[in-house]
């Protein structure tokens, strides 16, 4: 089974992206993907994954508070991420994989979780360190099905966050502190994108969340 996993450079895998394929690595083989000639080798599943923010523009706001914003990622992704509905394989996002995908089903986002009247360093560290907080899982959801825990600690490192959900998305998780949206899911595509970061999140939560995910696979 092989697993594709997005990062900005398929050439070389770097920093804070190793830890996707160490986790992926238990279950099947990581593929990394940054091009469409990467997508020449046939996947069986689809991971997308953190990194910097997406182009405010894709829904339809100035890029007011945006950081590290790459449009030839952006491009790249939601075609790949467009391939893989097509060819009807499951997709985990993760981090900004999840805001791609709520993009991408024509939602929002807020661009600092502080409109919303979260506090933002709640959420990351401006030393780049994952901060930890409790997120609800929403019962009788693809996500709790997996997990089966109504209350998990998760780790998070951002500082966007899903405003409008997209069409034919349903929430998932929220933050027990704050109520920042931090999952969301379309069971009919065998989508599924959590805010936190399983792949660095050593956790009974995050060893079920990647095999129910390659469940979903095989269940395709």
């Amino acid at each position: 089974m092989r697993i594709g996993i997005t990062v900005p450079d398929s050439r070389e895998v770097t920093g804070k992206y190793k830890n996707y394929f160490k986790w992926v690595e238990e279950v099947a083989e990581p593929v990394p993907l940054s091009e469409k000639r990467d997508l020449g080798v046939s996947i069986d599943a689809l991971i997308l994954s953190g990194g910097g923010d997406l182009n405010a523009r894709r829904y339809g706001e100035e890029n007011l508070r945006t950081e590290e914003v790459s449009d030839a990622r952006d491009d790249f992704e939601f075609f790949a991420l467009d391939e893989a509905l097509k060819e009807k394989i499951p997709v985990l996002g993760i981090c900004r994989g999840m805001q791609l995908i709520n993009v991408f089903f024509r939602g929002s986002l807020w661009q600092d979780i502080d409109e919303f009247g979260a506090i933002t360093g709640d959420h990351t560290d401006k030393e780049g360190k994952d901060k930890v907080h409790k997120v609800r899982i929403v019962k009788n959801t693809m996500l709790y099905s997996i997990i089966g825990e109504e209350i998990i600690e998760v780790n998070s490192h951002h500082h966007e966050s899903v405003k409008k959900p997209g069409e034919s998305l349903t929430v998932s998780a929220y933050s027990l502190k704050d109520e920042i949206i931090e999952g969301i899911e379309n069971p009919e595509f065998k989508v599924i994108a959590v805010q936190w970061h399983p792949e660095r999140w050593r956790s009974e939560s995050s060893e079920r969340l990647l095999r129910g995910f390659v469940k979903l696979t095989r269940e395709f």
